[in-house]
């Protein structure tokens, strides 16, 4: 059984026109872990994810020329709501 890595990180960015964008980790470590987003990998929240909405993922693989992991599995978040039950 393969094992699944579920992490929580905020929307950097987010193109519209393409329905892809950035969810970036903050830690301790440098540079912050990026994960690439996109429209099809969210399962629930809003679609497009509004600027800095908490989302909580499943690690996916790196596809094709990327240099970033994927989130998969994605639930967002706005971050108006966060700590209200949300996650």
């Amino acid at each position: 059984m393969e094992e699944r890595i579920i992490k929580c990180g905020f929307l950097r960015s987010w193109n519209a026109l393409r329905g892809y964008g950035f969810v970036e980790i903050p830690g301790s470590k440098f540079p912050v872990e990026t994960y690439f987003l996109h429209a099809r990998s969210i399962l629930d929240g809003q679609n497009p994810p509004p600027q800095h909405a908490l989302v909580r993922f499943e690690v996916g693989n790196t596809h094709g020329n990327g240099k970033f992991p994927s989130a998969e599995k994605a639930i967002v978040v706005d971050p108006r709501n966060v700590g209200k039950g949300s996650l």
